[in-house]
C-alpha cells in the first residue's frame, strides 16, 4: 500500500473518530501505533485539540493498563493537552503505575512525582482506591532498576501519605 494511501486512510479514520457525536458511538477506534502516526502527521496541537473535546477517550483507560505505546502516546500529547485533558492524562498515569512503575517513572521524568504517584483522581468506590493502593504499592516494591529507586522510594512515601490522608488510621488497609 502507498505511503500516501496508508495517510489518507488515517486521517479519514481520524476525521470519522474525532467528528462523531455524542448521540452517535463511534464507530472505529484509532490505535496508539495510528494515533502516534497522526501526531507525527499532524502534529501534537492537531491531535491533542480533537481528543481534547472527548476529553481523552479513549486514551486514558489505555494508557492506564501501562501499554508502551498508549503511554508514548500520552507522553507525546501531555505538552499539548489542555485542562480537561491533562487532568485525565494525569490519572491515566497514576492508574498505570499500578501495571507498570518502571515504565511509568522512566518515560515521565519532568512530570512531578506527586503528580504520578498519588491515588486516583476521579471518584471511585473505596474498594477499588484501596485496591489501586495495594496493586501500586506491591508493583512499586518490585521496581528493581538502581536508576530509579530514589523515585520509587519518593513515590512509596507520597502513596503512603495520600492513602493516609483518605483513609484515617481506623480505615486503612494494610
Amino acid at each position: 500500500m502507498p505511503r500516501y494511501t496508508l495517510i489518507a486512510l488515517l486521517v479519514y479514520l481520524a476525521a470519522c473518530h474525532f467528528t462523531a457525536s455524542a448521540q452517535h458511538p463511534v464507530a472505529t477506534r484509532l490505535s496508539a501505533q495510528d494515533l502516534l502516526t497522526l501526531i507525527s502527521t499532524k502534529g501534537p496541537d492537531s491531535v491533542a485539540h480533537a481528543y481534547g473535546q472527548s476529553c481523552g477517550a479513549p486514551i486514558d483507560d489505555s494508557a492506564a493498563t501501562g501499554d508502551s505505546l498508549w503511554l508514548l502516546v500520552v507522553h507525546r500529547l501531555y505538552g499539548s493537552s489542555d485542562g480537561c485533558l491533562t487532568e485525565v492524562f494525569d490519572n491515566a498515569i497514576t492508574m498505570a503505575m499500578a501495571a507498570a512503575p518502571a515504565r511509568v517513572l522512566h518515560m515521565f521524568p519532568t512530570t512531578p512525582l506527586s503528580v504520578v504517584c498519588t491515588l486516583p483522581r476521579f471518584e471511585a468506590p473505596d474498594s477499588t482506591i484501596k485496591s489501586f493502593y495495594t496493586r501500586a504499592t506491591r508493583a512499586l516494591r518490585l521496581v528493581s532498576d538502581t536508576s530509579l529507586t530514589t523515585k520509587r522510594d519518593h513515590c512509596q512515601r507520597l502513596l503512603r501519605i495520600a492513602y493516609a490522608q483518605r483513609y484515617p488510621s481506623g480505615q486503612r488497609q494494610r
